[in-house]
């Protein structure tokens, strides 16, 4: 009866083993220094200009929805004007004459922008609405200054 008892401690330990150099091959960077297991990085957004945007809608819906509509993306241009005094809060970017409307922008963040500021913000494309393009940055999306290209 010894014996088989041997067998299952030594087989309990081997396999505690085993996990424990899984575990520490995994490197720091699989753990929080919480120790919980660390969130994925996202993967990084494509970068969409407000210009593109606008002139791929202007040349028709049609083709513009398969490419951008429902997809998630950093929409990049100059803020035209922000309307913070509504309901629900909207940056036009690009231009006047050729503007994409952002809403899901934080109340505040939206409050705080300068006309002819560049930013950045990532949105959902939501195609195209009273014929202009639309984007959704919310639940309270935050823009940033435009960063450089790598």
């Amino acid at each position: 009866m010894r014996r088989p008892l041997r067998i299952a401690v030594f087989a309990v330990s081997a396999i505690s083993c085993v996990a424990l150099l899984l575990h520490l091959h995994r490197g720091p960077s699989a753990r929080t220094e919480s120790g919980s297991p660390a969130p994925p990085k996202p993967a990084a957004l494509e970068r969409v200009t407000a210009a593109k945007l606008f002139e791929a809608y202007t040349a028709g819906a049609a083709s513009a929805d398969p490419v951008y509509r429902g997809k998630r993306v950093t929409i990049i241009g100059n803020v035209a004007t922000v309307r913070s005094d509504a309901a629900v809060p909207a940056v036009v970017l690009g231009s006047n004459l050729e503007p994409v409307i952002a809403t899901g922008i934080d109340g505040n963040s939206a409050a705080s922008l300068i006309p002819g500021s560049a930013i950045e913000v990532d949105c959902t494309v939501n195609g195209k609405i009273v014929d202009m393009p639309s984007v959704d940055c919310g639940p309270n999306g935050v823009p940033r200054p435009v960063a450089p290209e790598p």
